[in-house]
Order: C-alpha cells, then sequence, then structure tokens
C-alpha cells in the first residue's frame, strides 16, 4: 500500500488506520517532515539576521547624526 507524499505521523494514522510509530516508512516520512521544518526555520533565521543588520546599520547612522532623532522625537527639538 503507497502512501501519499508529504503525509506527517496523524496524517499517517489517519491512511492507514493505525500507524506503528517505530517502522521506517513512518520515521521516513516524520523525518522528512522534520527536515522540511527545519530549511523553513533556517530560512527565518537569515531573514532576521538580515533585518538585524539592516537595524544595525540604521542605529548606527542615528547615533552619528542626532539631528534625525530629533526631527522622529515626540519632544521638542532643543537645537
Amino acid at each position: 500500500m503507497e502512501r501519499p507524499a508529504g503525509l506527517g505521523l496523524s496524517q499517517m494514522e489517519e491512511y492507514r488506520g493505525s500507524a506503528d510509530p517505530l517502522e521506517p516508512r513512518v520515521l521516513a516520512v516524520e523525518l522528512a517532515g522534520l527536515k522540511g521544518r527545519v530549511g523553513e526555520l533556517e530560512a527565518r533565521v537569515v531573514s532576521l539576521e538580515k533585518q538585524l543588520e539592516i537595524l544595525a546599520r540604521h542605529l548606527a547612522h542615528l547615533t552619528c547624526d542626532p539631528a534625525p532623532v530629533a526631527r522622529f522625537s515626540r519632544i521638542p527639538e532643543q537645537y
């Protein structure tokens, strides 16, 4: 009996009725699903790292030039 691709353990149980969690096919499906999730999480980490780099550059720029900080501050400029 072939299983549809991309099924996790709970979906395998529904598909087959009762899946033995230690069965090699079930483990392979779970491993593939986990690898996919790891890939998604790695991509999110890379995206967050890029956003942090951009933020760090903006903060570095603001600390070098106080005028933009005053412009966006709610406190009236004291200059």
